[in-house]
């Protein structure tokens, strides 16, 4: 992680991380303790049957030598997303339980541990979804456009991203070291391990093959960024000093997605046939991503440097070609 830059700060910080006991959240620790960083876990426990992942967190923790603080949420948990999940399938209504449990529970009492161990900086995870198809036209979608999110996930991000910023505005009223509040709005991250139903994983699963591809219109603008650009640009945020409100995180690759399905078609020498508009868009429709950068350019200096090709070939390389 050298090659990133970000291993020059004179005082060590603390990070609390939030954990599942999975690859993700333990690689995330292992980086930040290589940068210096004093770094905490923290897992919530929503009920007995979370037992389980509360222990794999531990023993993550123990692994890396970090304590690992256990949230008992079984109290909240059942108040703000049991109680109301019973009433509304009782009264004939589908519940969405996760779009009560994140924001009511789960990264309040993050937020809220973060703020107790003494951080100075809360990284919150959200995601494209929460512009929607947004009245933007054929510009950019910068951070202070109107939102109107179509999917229930990306209400949810964009719920939280504004109960976290005004929770912190008025904690920071009230006490005299500031808390900063950092909403990270990733766009299409793609890389080895990726799902494997994602549309790049499916490609490259079926390319190979020569099996038929049915696909949509696939006409919308895109952004795919590599996920070791996008990890560049979450620690550049940490490790800024000025850096506080949202941020587009994206490669500013922006064209159309059918071009991207093409280019890692010939990148693969693929005799698939590509069926575009066999299938029908999402419900959600055909939701352009099209992220303007200049604020995180602006505050941190990003830059992605893999391009499509090379992230690719980086996949492949990881062995993303071989059966699942």
């Amino acid at each position: 992680m050298d090659a990133i830059g970000f291993n020059t700060f004179e005082k060590q910080d603390k990070i609390l991380v939030g954990m599942s006991g999975g690859v993700d959240s333990s690689v995330a620790v292992r980086i930040l303790q290589e940068q210096g960083f004093a770094v905490q876990g923290a897992v919530i426990r929503f009920s007995p049957a979370h037992d389980a992942a509360v222990e794999a967190a531990k023993d993550a923790g123990a692994a890396l030598g970090v304590p690992v603080h256990v949230i008992d949420a079984a109290e909240a948990f059942e108040r703000a997303v049991v109680t109301p999940f019973c009433e509304s399938y009782c009264a004939g209504r589908t519940p969405n339980p996760c779009i009560l449990c994140n924001p009511a529970v789960k990264f309040r009492l993050l937020l809220h541990k973060a703020d107790e161990l003494g951080c100075s900086r809360f990284l919150f995870a959200g995601s494209q979804a929460e512009y929607g198809r947004a009245p933007h036209g054929r510009g950019l979608q910068r951070e202070e456009d109107p939102c109107s999110p179509r999917s229930e996930y990306g209400k949810t991000k964009l719920l939280f991203g504004q109960l976290g910023s005004r929770w912190v505005d008025s904690r920071n009223e009230e006490e005299e070291v500031p808390l900063r509040f950092i909403h990270m709005r990733l766009f299409s991250v793609y890389g080895p391990g990726d799902h494997e139903s994602s549309l790049i994983s499916t490609c490259l699963r079926k390319f190979p093959k020569g099996e038929e591809m049915e696909l949509g219109p696939c006409t919308q603008d895109w952004d795919y960024l590599y996920i070791d650009d996008a990890l560049e640009a979450v620690l550049g945020l940490l490790f800024s000093r000025d850096a506080e409100g949202i941020y587009n995180i994206g490669s500013g690759d922006i064209r159309p997605l059918r071009d991207y399905i093409e280019e890692l078609h010939g990148l693969l020498n693929s005799q698939s046939p590509l069926c575009f508009g066999a299938r029908q868009d999402n419900a959600e429709g055909p939701v352009p991503l099209r992220p303007s950068l200049e604020r995180i350019r602006r505050d941190c200096g990003f830059a992605p440097r893999i391009s499509f090709q090379e992230g690719i070939r980086r996949m492949l390389e990881a062995g993303d070609l071989e059966e699942s």
